[in-house]
């Protein structure tokens, strides 16, 4: 009879720490509090003022077809070149901020120039 009480009462001591295990391990597995989320940044942008812009559906065609008759324009070809050109001579008078970089690109190093058109409102980088 002591040997079943005895067993009895391992069994019980067991079945609790068992118990004691599982709420431990499901603690440690629970997903932590989401964190609080990052605030949203607010842009403060002027109001539009003015009309909206118009496109030119037409002129811009025809500029591609300038642009496309130059044939094959790799870059750092001739070609890449006059389509360099070809940009530039119609953003003459217009603020145009250039960026030149090399970019490395599966065929090698090549010097490129990006052009940006600012309208008259924005600053370029420089000023």
């Amino acid at each position: 009879m002591l040997r079943v009480l005895l067993l009895s009462i391992a069994v019980a001591a067991l079945a609790c720490d068992r118990d004691s295990d599982a709420s431990r391990v499901k603690a440690q597995t629970q997903p932590a509090a989401p964190a609080a989320a990052p605030p949203v940044l607010e842009l403060s942008l002027p109001p539009d003022s003015g009309p909206p812009p118009t496109i030119d559906s037409a002129r811009a065609m025809q500029y591609v077809k300038e642009m496309v008759a130059l044939g094959p324009r790799p870059v750092g070809s001739a070609n890449h070149k006059k389509v360099e050109d070809f940009i530039t001579s119609h953003l003459k008078g217009d603020m145009v901020e250039d960026d030149v970089f090399i970019a490395g690109t599966p065929e090698g190093k090549f010097p490129v120039r990006t052009s940006l058109r600012n309208s008259p409102e924005q600053k370029t980088a420089s000023s």
